[in-house]
């Protein structure tokens, strides 16, 4: 968070100037997704979940932000408290977010049984020693007070335990409203959080809504500390991303709070971040705050160091000092001043500690009585000569782009090959020769370096960064390294870590196809000989011959093969994924893999999209929304789709699995990442420009929660038996009826030269290649139809079983795949990525047949 000043001008005996805020997004501040609220939709209030109502109501334009996502509602509003005159008034809803969160959550419970769970971070308005103060949950204490809403018999507006108090009704007229109550803190405790996502809603003006139990909760930072309630909420010239406004009176100034764009950096990686940096750059504001987590100092001095090289004015919020101190650090703020050359203040902004000191030295930044002398960042010989060799002819040949943005962060962003920057440059007369210096100069850098040149930068801020923080912060009680830690630092090793991911992806298939083989045979002995004869004997009673073989073979044949092809590998598969997901080991697994994922074109953040395949591509297509550019998000999704999903793996299990064991089995896996890994290389090539560094945050490793893995598998399942069933079934029957009116024959012979010249494969094999687009489960399903068996072994060779699986392990994803991609990446791409499937699939399973052939 940043703060500006612009130039004063006088204006009613007032000396005005602009504050410009900017920093991270503070995004833990939320509330448990269980936590019922009141909306007002439609023309009629409601009581609902957090959660259903960010699942009903969001769509596909919602922003994604990292590990949160957050969309604009229409027409939605709710009930805030006016903190000015402690009124309750109706307020419009901004925005519906939606945000990671793995640490444990905080419950508190109120002396009338009424409780709130949220984030330990997340704020509350608390009535304490007779002053009304907003503090984060985990500085409440037992007897402090949480405002309610009563009616004009002094009783509370809204019943601890009712969910009917506002059945499509205005509840402050129906009720009526008579002031507050105060309701006592009775009992605070900590909670380990079930559901990994936490939500939040943010409200025009006030800042705070009210819970259906009446309590009313807030999310104050330090622009809410600055503006109080003079504030305006609006969007930037021509752009999409909000800009907050607020006014302060200070000594004699009237100030003009402005609080840009949550970020973590200054690269190009969305329009929040180009907006703020232009902003910074381009206004020149008169002193930048820079507003930092002091309990997490090194990654919040990254983004410092990006201002610094702005070469603005700039002083230092050290914020949430309390927290940092009980983690046990302790920081020399007036060392790390003087390393910095700019003022840095402690401040605690839910408690206002700190806030005048700040403001006040803002002022004299302003009024130019203090001297900011800004360190100087200098890199390394190599990579400092080429900055000052392009800064100094930038300064020759753009001298108007010069003129706007210092030319040494010009030179250090084309370095960093910063797309907007990039376009800025190619816009400009002779930009043209700048960047073909800043071509020349960066592929010198990458090959004395060894690695892109984003990524030198960044292992070098963050080497200066691991300088600062250990001059100016000390740990005054070292933490007992907790077996977490452990665990950490064993699964994360840059050697250990690759035998140990290896192994649990071992484990993985070896214990799905155990279970799945398992659960096949005795689900497939009890229905194919006991409930199918028994279920065929009444069907064949009461109905025509004709419509009895569609139901029979249809139906009922379709549900079976469900039942004990699709669900013993998909429920096992689901299960496995929700334990490494709760325990916090997936993130590691994207570290470890980040290196390989730059040889594709990407960064590790990708290996979870890959890793999500594995499960489903639809959700894994969706996720590549993570990857910041255009680029990487296509060459992702692209990738993604050649990954064999669970319903793919189904055939390999239990086809290749089942009757050729599992090695070989898992060689089609290898030989699938071999050709990801080909093919992504082939996309870094000819799709233009250059892999970026990783930046992401290690969740911690935590204990997993029965419940919570057992809510997520049985989610899952459920989502795949209410979707993929009826499709498994309208295909049974599809299959069904076009045997019985004869229409099998032509469309095999015509498919016969490729299915039977080309592939090898018997020609009925030809039907579920074609109807498994419909649901990749459907492709063994319809082959148990197509030969009226479930013993594969007889109907294939093992030469034909691994053909067959190479086919659909590659061929054009299901038609929910399908819409992903085009929902994601539009018509033409999505065409594209499905005819590459299908020639490659063609052309890899011809040939796998004749050289097994040759070899046999």
């Amino acid at each position: 968070m940043n703060v500006s000043c612009h130039k004063a001008r006088i204006s009613k005996g007032l000396h005005d100037f602009t504050i410009a805020l900017a920093g991270n997004a503070n995004v833990g501040k939320s509330i448990a997704g269980d936590e019922k609220i009141l909306v007002h939709y439609d023309g009629r209030w409601e009581t609902v979940k957090i959660k259903d109502l960010f699942n009903s109501t969001h769509d596909f334009h919602s922003t994604i932000m990292g590990e949160s996502e957050g969309f604009k509602p229409k027409n939605l509003s709710t009930i805030s408290l006016n903190l000015d005159d402690l009124k309750v008034e109706r307020k419009n809803v901004a925005y519906v977010l939606k945000h990671k969160e793995n640490r444990p959550l905080v419950r508190i419970t109120t002396s009338s049984k009424r409780y709130v769970t949220a984030t330990q971070d997340h704020n509350f308005i608390v009535l304490r020693g007779g002053k009304i103060n907003v503090v984060d949950a985990n500085q409440l204490l037992i007897g402090d007070q949480l405002p309610l809403i009563k009616n004009p018999h002094n009783n509370l507006l809204v019943d601890s335990d009712s969910d009917e108090t506002l059945p499509g009704k205005d509840p402050l007229e129906t009720n009526g409203y008579n002031g507050l109550a105060w309701d006592k803190i009775a009992r605070i405790e900590t909670l380990e959080n079930e559901e990994d996502f936490v939500y939040d809603l943010s409200v025009e003006g006030n800042e705070n809504f009210m819970l259906a139990n009446g309590i009313f909760i807030h999310n104050s930072v330090i622009f809410n500390q600055l503006t109080g309630l003079n504030q305006t909420v609006g969007n930037w010239p021509g752009k999409t991303v909000e800009r907050a406004e607020g006014t302060l009176y200070f000594k004699g100034y009237r100030i003009k709070i402005l609080d840009l764009p949550g970020i973590y950096s200054l690269s190009a990686f969305s329009m929040e971040e180009i907006v703020a940096r232009d902003y910074i750059a381009i206004e020149r504001p008169d002193v930048i705050i820079n507003v930092v987590d002091a309990s997490v100092l090194e990654r919040n001095l990254y983004f410092t160091l990006q201002l610094l090289e702005l070469k603005v004015p700039m002083i230092m919020a050290l914020n949430q000092i309390d927290f940092a101190s009980k983690k046990g650090l302790r920081i020399d703020h007036e060392k790390l001043s003087n390393i910095l050359g700019i003022p840095v203040i402690p401040t605690i902004a839910v408690t206002g500690s700190g806030i005048d000191q700040l403001i006040s030295t803002a002022v004299q930044a302003y009024e130019g009585r203090i001297k900011l002398n800004p360190m100087k960042i200098t890199y390394s010989k190599e990579l400092e000569d080429a900055v000052r060799k392009l800064e100094a002819y930038i300064n020759k040949n753009l001298p108007n782009l010069a003129s706007k943005y210092p030319s040494r962060w010009l030179a250090i962003k084309l370095i960093e090959k910063d797309e907007d920057v990039e376009s800025k440059v190619k816009a400009s007369p002779d930009g043209g020769r700048v960047l073909s210096l800043a071509s020349a100069l960066t592929e010198s850098l990458e090959q004395t370096y060894g690695k892109p040149s984003p990524v030198t930068l960044a292992t070098e801020r963050y080497g200066i960064v691991n300088e600062l923080v250990k001059s100016s912060v000390k740990i005054t009680a070292p933490p007992k390294i907790s077996l977490e830690e452990k665990l950490d630092e064993i699964t994360g090793h840059k050697i250990l870590g690759y035998p140990i991911l290896a192994l649990i992806f071992a484990l993985t298939f070896s214990i799905i196809f155990g279970v799945g083989g398992y659960l096949t045979e005795i689900l497939g002995g009890f229905l194919e000989g006991t409930a199918i004869p028994t279920a065929n004997k009444f069907i064949y009673a009461f109905l025509p011959e004709l419509f009895a073989g569609m139901v029979s073979n249809g139906i009922l044949y379709g549900i079976a093969a469900g039942i004990t092809i699709a669900l013993p590998y998909i429920v096992p598969f689901y299960l496995i994924l929700s334990l490494l997901e709760d325990s916090g080991y997936l993130p590691r697994a994207a570290f470890l893999l980040d290196n390989p994922m730059h040889k594709l074109g990407l960064h590790g953040k990708a290996a979870l999209c890959l890793l999500l395949g594995y499960g489903c591509n639809v959700p894994a297509c969706v996720g590549c929304r993570i990857m910041e550019r255009e680029r990487e998000r296509f060459l992702a999704g692209f990738l993604t789709v050649l990954i064999p999903c669970a319903a793919r793996s189904v055939v390999i299990f239990g086809l290749v699995g089942k009757y050729m064991g599992i090695p070989t089995a898992l060689l089609l896996y290898m030989f699938n990442i071999a050709l990801i890994f080909l093919l992504g290389r082939i996309g870094h090539k000819v799709l233009p420009g250059e892999p970026m560094g990783l930046l992401m945050e290690m969740p911690p490793y935590k204990k997993p929660s029965l419940k919570a893995i057992a809510k997520k598998t049985w989610a899952r399942t459920k989502e795949f038996i209410y979707f993929a069933f009826p499709i498994i079934v309208a295909g049974s029957v599809t299959l069904s009826a076009i045997s019985s009116f004869g229409l099998v024959t032509p469309m095999l012979n015509a498919m016969k030269p490729l299915i039977v010249d080309w592939l090898g494969l018997p020609l009925q094999t030809g039907i579920p290649i074609i109807f498994g687009i419909l649901r990749k489960e459907l492709t063994l399903i319809l082959l148990a139809e197509a030969f009226g068996t479930l013993s594969f072994n007889k109907i294939l060779t093992p030469i034909q079983m691994v053909t067959f699986s190479l086919v659909v392990m590659i061929y054009v994803p299901c038609v929910a795949t399908i819409a992903a991609l085009w929902r994601e990446f539009g018509f033409k791409k999505t065409l594209l990525t499905s005819l590459i499937d299908i020639l490659l699939a063609l052309l890899i399973g011809g040939t796998a047949f004749r050289i097994l052939s040759y070899l046999a």
